[in-house]
């Protein structure tokens, strides 16, 4: 690999492995060698003698901790968790789904499918958006963990209607209604038979579509 294309990031990172830790270099190495590009062990070896890269500094110990914890969720290109990326990219999918579903003409249960997966990608984009403010959407009890958790004892997330409700929401009246209004269908559909409502609700989810978008 040239080492042209190691990102700066990276290189304060090993600097902190280096300095911080017992690792040696493969296992170093381990970190930043990924089946789209692979990383020469000399190349560490020559970050850690300060021969590459001797005006870059190295990373803190949080960073370097945060990184250890987190780094199989690491963009390459960005230096930055990729959770942003995927619940966009995933909340984008959803909503993709919903609209092809409700236009499947094969399909009958249209209103319904649309409205379930319509929430899931309304809250992935709230989730990505609350984030990317440092708001901490977890549920926590008043000493600050966790709580409650889910059936799998994994933090819990805001739901839509919590999320929509934060200062920073970045919707309007209007659509904050719109889903509201979905979210309350949403439950009839999770416990009984809604019936025909294409018709009745067709322009709610057309809304909730164009707004997403």
């Amino acid at each position: 690999m040239s080492l042209a294309k190691l990102n700066d990031w990276e290189v304060r990172l090993i600097k902190a492995f280096c300095e911080c830790t017992s690792l040696n270099d493969q296992q170093i190495l381990a970190y930043f060698t990924r089946p789209s590009r692979t990383l020469n062990h000399r190349v560490v070896s020559g970050i850690r003698s300060g021969k590459y890269f001797p005006d870059i500094e190295p990373a803190t110990d949080g960073d370097l901790t945060h990184f250890r914890d987190n780094w199989f969720r690491y963009s390459v290109t960005k230096g930055e968790e990729k959770r942003f990326e995927e619940l966009v990219n995933k909340a984008r999918e959803a909503m993709v789904a919903a609209i092809q579903s409700f236009n499947n003409p094969q399909v009958n249960f249209r209103s319904e499918l649309f409205v379930v997966l319509g929430i899931i990608a309304w809250t992935y984009a709230m989730h990505a958006f609350l984030l990317r403010k440092d708001v901490d959407i977890v549920y926590r009890d008043k000493d600050g963990n966790p709580h409650p958790l889910t059936q799998s004892k994994q933090p819990k997330y805001w739901e839509l209607a919590k999320c929509l409700s934060h200062s920073l929401s970045p919707l309007g009246s209007a659509e904050k209604a719109n889903l509201l209004n979905l979210l309350d269908i949403r439950h009839e559909i999770e416990h009984r038979c809604t019936g025909s409502i294409d018709s009745k609700i067709a322009s709610r989810l057309q809304a909730a579509a164009l707004n997403f978008n």
